[in-house]
């Protein structure tokens, strides 16, 4: 029993690693114009200083209590912000802690591609 549910997991995972990629290949193909793109994206971090350290915090996996004691923003923030930046596609939740801690990623490509972490640092 317990190792279907293992291989139930994988299989969800690797699931989401394919969506994942389609989204990235969507999102190059229909990207004629960066700045397009790229506009929305940048107003949701203009808006806040804790948006893009939270967002600039999530290099590598993260689960949102580490994140929340690394950037000083308090737990229940960077909980919107995480949902706010997985609705835009920019993380993605890679895995459950047995605690329950779920822990994100960037999204790599599209960090690259759009060069959005670059731009953050800029301004910062």
């Amino acid at each position: 029993m317990a190792e279907s549910e293992q291989v139930f997991k994988e299989i969800k995972r690797l699931q989401g690693r394919v969506d994942s990629i389609d989204h990235t290949l969507e999102l190059i193909l229909g990207c004629q114009d960066q700045d397009k793109l790229l506009a929305p994206i940048m107003d949701y971090f203009n808006g806040s200083s804790n948006r893009a350290k939270v967002y600039l915090e999530i290099d590598g996996q993260k689960c949102g209590l580490e994140i929340a004691r690394a950037t000083g923003v308090s737990q229940p923030a960077v909980s919107q912000i995480i949902s706010k930046l997985e609705s835009l596609g920019l993380i993605e939740l890679i895995d459950v802690r047995e605690n329950n801690q779920k822990i994100y990623m960037k999204k790599k490509r599209i960090d690259h591609l759009l060069q959005i972490s670059s731009k953050l640092l800029r301004s910062r």
